[in-house]
């Protein structure tokens, strides 16, 4: 037990110190800075969402701020998703962003306006629920 957890100490910092390189250059879409991703498939699911939590309090408060990532393993797919409070004000919402996602990915989930997650079978459908992630921005930054 304790080999596992000093296992997952040591990737948590790998993932840690590779964060930039795994969420990428934020993209604004509209007024909205945007991070979306891949999350390399050595990543579980709660590393996935300690990511996004450290990635979204680097940013400032004041700028409308979305993340949204996935994750395939063992032919699932996982995604999760946030916004801070600038981007919610928008609507913007995590739990919007999700479920856009999840019609593309055969999945479940759910969660708040901040911090949403589920998953689906349809690896194959990634491509597609980041695109509709991607267009529900669009459609609420430009109103």
């Amino acid at each position: 037990k304790n080999a596992e957890r000093d296992l997952d100490r040591v990737k948590q910092a790998q993932l840690t110190a590779n964060l930039d390189d795994i969420i990428g250059i934020g993209e604004d879409i509209g007024s909205i800075r945007c991070w979306i991703f891949q999350a390399p498939t050595t990543t579980d699911a709660a590393q996935m969402r300690d990511l996004v939590m450290k990635a979204k309090g680097r940013n400032r408060p004041e700028i409308p701020v979305v993340m949204f990532g996935t994750l395939i393993a063992d032919g699932k797919v996982s995604a999760i998703a946030t916004a801070n409070e600038k981007a919610i004000e928008l609507g913007v919402g995590a739990n919007l962003m999700l479920q856009a996602a999840l019609a593309f990915l055969d999945g479940r989930g759910g969660g708040k306006p901040d911090m949403a997650q589920g998953g689906g079978s349809n690896v194959n459908g990634v491509d597609d629920a980041i695109a509709a992630v991607k267009a529900l921005i669009a459609t609420k930054a430009a109103n």
